[in-house]
């Protein structure tokens, strides 16, 4: 091994300790995972609503949903295409789509970059 493999190897162990850092101060605990998931909500709907299923940006609101997580309960907004009257949360195509468990995510990413198993 010459010493660019081991300062490529460096960086790498040093890249995945900041991501692993960076995750566990911005999601954990229910006020950042609530932080985190309007940070997607953002992204997602910069140019607008817009329909996951038809791109039609015809939308309008259509109630909450409660959300049962480790430190209580979170109301997330549902929305409706009036074009092809389908249903969709801001969490739709996205990793966290159908998520029962978010406080596990944070634990599951450090496991994935340090190059764990699924049975590890």
């Amino acid at each position: 091994m010459d010493l660019k493999e081991l300062k490529k190897l460096a960086n790498a162990d040093s890249e995945k300790r900041e991501l692993v850092y960076f995750l566990q101060t911005r999601t954990t605990g229910i006020a950042n995972q609530i932080r985190a998931i309007d940070e997607i909500q953002e992204q997602k709907h910069k140019d607008g609503l817009v329909c996951p299923h038809c791109k039609n940006h015809s939308v309008v609101r259509f109630g909450k949903y409660a959300v049962k997580t480790r430190t209580g309960e979170v109301k997330r907004q549902r929305y409706r295409c009036k074009s092809c009257r389908q249903t969709f949360n801001d969490l739709t195509n996205t990793p966290l789509q159908r998520t029962r468990r978010p406080h596990i995510w944070v634990r599951y990413i450090e496991c994935m970059i340090e190059g764990f198993g699924f049975n590890t």
